[in-house]
């Protein structure tokens, strides 16, 4: 069972949790670790517990190390074995009560895809799958939104290729970003010409001008596409 693997190999590594303050004390802290193997699997793996404090050790530790100095050389090779925990994380929070572990899952995949980059891309199938069914979750829509923003970011265009097959309902960066930018511009030159305007003129020119700005953003939208 994961929570009693997970905690005895936490235990072994000697990752100590104050509760006090929701901090770790490491005996060796990961920047001078030689290799993440097999602590960083075990977190991986533990990422799905629901049980303070095992949720918050497996999450904390996964987070320390993959962000701490050298992680890079040392995470590659685990990938094989780390995406598989993550992908049970992400199954164990679509069970009932499980927003907190998905939670935890998407957040190790930020920090997962900071620190290796496109080398995440060839392992990210079985983790966008689950991601894809959450999407549309109001509690969740902004943690996946955001979870798939920092893939794109991180992995380039081929993680970007990879997201859209997955997950068809996403907007990429690279529409969003132009898109915004002329929507504020004509939202700007709307409000300019709604103080110039006399009291009978200032509806329609406000509405006429941001009809404008929707259509203008929706058919950029649709040209990248």
């Amino acid at each position: 069972m994961a929570t009693a693997y997970s905690h005895r190999a936490l235990k072994r590594s000697c990752v100590k949790c104050k509760q006090v303050k929701h901090s770790l004390t490491w005996s060796t802290p990961p920047e001078l670790m030689p290799t993440f193997d097999p602590l960083l699997v075990n977190c991986a793996e533990g990422l799905r517990e629901a049980q303070y404090p095992l949720h918050f050790v497996a999450c904390q530790s996964f987070k320390e190390m993959v962000q701490s100095q050298g992680a890079h050389e040392k995470v590659i090779p685990l990938l094989p074995r780390i995406v598989p925990g993550i992908r049970k994380a992400l199954l164990a929070g679509s069970a009932a009560g499980g927003q907190k572990v998905m939670q935890g899952a998407l957040e190790a995949v930020r920090d997962l895809a900071w620190a290796v980059g496109p080398d995440l891309t060839p392992h990210m199938n079985p983790i966008l799958i689950q991601v894809s069914k959450k999407m549309f979750d109001r509690h969740l829509k902004a943690d996946v939104v955001q979870t798939l923003q920092v893939l794109e970011e991180a992995g380039g265009e081929g993680m970007l290729a990879l997201i859209r097959t997955k997950v068809p309902a996403y907007a990429p960066l690279c529409i969003l970003q132009p898109a915004e930018v002329i929507y504020k511009g004509i939202v700007h030159c709307a409000i300019d010409t709604y103080i110039q305007q006399t009291p009978l003129i200032k509806i329609s020119a406000i509405v006429s001008l941001m009809y404008t700005a929707y259509c203008y953003t929706h058919s950029w939208a649709m040209w990248r596409d």
